[in-house]
């Protein structure tokens, strides 16, 4: 059976909606140039649970995603001492987004130490899907700062490249999807085991976009358009 041109753009729209739907299924580290959309971060903004910026205790919108001190669904512990510092990277401000992510960007929490920082985040909906992502960066190279992240049911993201640390002067996102336990509950740890201190400016977490949701999208209006060709012509 030979597809119309019509019928052909309504089954790439059907695919491009299904494809939509897992095109954040993978964990990655992304290299963050600029706050604006298309620069590195992609959050599902209508859909954020909650967004902290780490080691300051001033409040940041970025892409419409505000970036708070704190927040009663987390908890941050580190097995050695935690401390605030400056990581003195910076986007510009010719945008909003770039000065937010400037300030973002602009300091950190980190462990003394070769243990690990601990990002628990409570009051999920277990069976939701989530990305989380977790910026880390400095613009100061001293020191070798490889960091592994890593929680329960997700793919590990580890910035293992040589040469390529994060104290090189760039933002990462360390962007992972993962579910909560039993409980709601998702634990994150992030360690530096190359004898660099694991790094955290912020992060955010948002529930993503049901798959099924998608397909039945896509598929509605396959049917939609299928029922719109069998469907005898009158003539009035």
């Amino acid at each position: 059976m030979k597809l119309s041109t019509y019928h052909s753009f309504l089954l790439a729209a059907t695919l491009s909606l299904l494809l939509a739907g897992s095109s954040h299924a993978s964990a990655d580290i992304i290299v963050i140039t600029g706050g604006d959309p298309g620069e590195g971060y992609a959050p599902f903004s209508s859909n954020i649970f909650a967004a902290v910026n780490t080691g300051s205790s001033n409040s940041y919108t970025l892409q419409g995603v505000t970036f708070t001190s704190t927040d009663p669904h987390i908890s941050i512990t580190s097995t050695d001492a935690i401390n605030s510092g400056s990581s003195y990277l910076y986007f510009g401000n010719s945008t909003a987004d770039d000065l937010a992510l400037s300030n973002i960007g602009g300091t950190d929490i980190y462990n003394v130490g070769t243990g690990a920082i601990t990002l628990t985040i409570s009051g999920l909906t277990v069976g939701t899907t989530y990305q989380l992502d977790s910026f880390s960066g400095l613009n100061t190279n001293y020191v070798a700062r490889n960091m592994v992240v890593s929680a329960l049911g997700a793919t590990t993201v580890t910035d293992a490249t040589p040469g390529d640390y994060i104290g090189d002067g760039h933002l990462y996102d360390f962007r992972q999807i993962l579910q909560p336990n039993s409980f709601g509950v998702i634990t994150v740890t992030y360690t530096a085991p190359d004898l660099g201190d694991a790094t955290l400016n912020g992060f955010s977490i948002a529930a993503t976009p049901e798959p099924s949701a998608t397909a039945l999208l896509g598929l509605g209006l396959l049917l939609v358009g299928w029922l719109s060709r069998i469907r005898p012509f009158t003539h009035r």
